[in-house]
């Protein structure tokens, strides 16, 4: 199976680092069509997929990209964190908290997934579950966990 070349993977985190979420979901569309894709390149795809159908408002399509990436990896925390952020966003909080937890419990170091769960739990106003969440993503990484830190001081 051929790998997906460093110019067309460059071309799609340009456009998902420029905001250009309709034209990268169209790209990478267009490349799952491939059945000779390697599987991870399928996977980053399903990723950035996800991501931005989640950044364009879709997160049916977003929690759809969660689902397909879990079935290729079940260990992929990273799918399981989106699923929980799709899951929290539309009206299931309890799934959206249990997939967070899962995507820790599978990477005890991620940063994104404590960092989206204390969020998740200060949405929904349970401001003293979230805190000890936020205060571990600020350990993981005081730079990007400073800001959500703040708010419980």
């Amino acid at each position: 199976m051929p790998k997906t070349d460093s110019e067309e993977r460059t071309t799609i985190m340009r456009q998902l680092e420029e905001g250009q979420w309709q034209d990268a979901a169209s790209r990478l569309q267009e490349r799952l069509t491939d059945p000779g894709l390697h599987q991870s390149d399928r996977l980053w795809m399903i990723d950035n997929l996800g991501y931005a159908f989640f950044r364009l408002g879709r997160p049916s399509d977003a929690l759809a990209c969660c689902r397909q990436a879990i079935e290729l990896d079940p260990n992929h925390a990273y799918a399981y964190k989106g699923q929980g952020v799709c899951l929290a966003g539309m009206g299931q909080l309890d799934a959206g908290v249990a997939s967070l937890l899962k995507a820790i419990s599978l990477e005890p170091n991620f940063f994104d997934a404590y960092h989206d769960l204390a969020v998740i739990l200060m949405q929904a106003g349970h401001h003293d579950q979230a805190k000890p969440w936020a205060q571990r993503a600020y350990q993981l990484d005081p730079v990007r966990g400073e800001s959500l830190a703040r708010k419980f001081k």
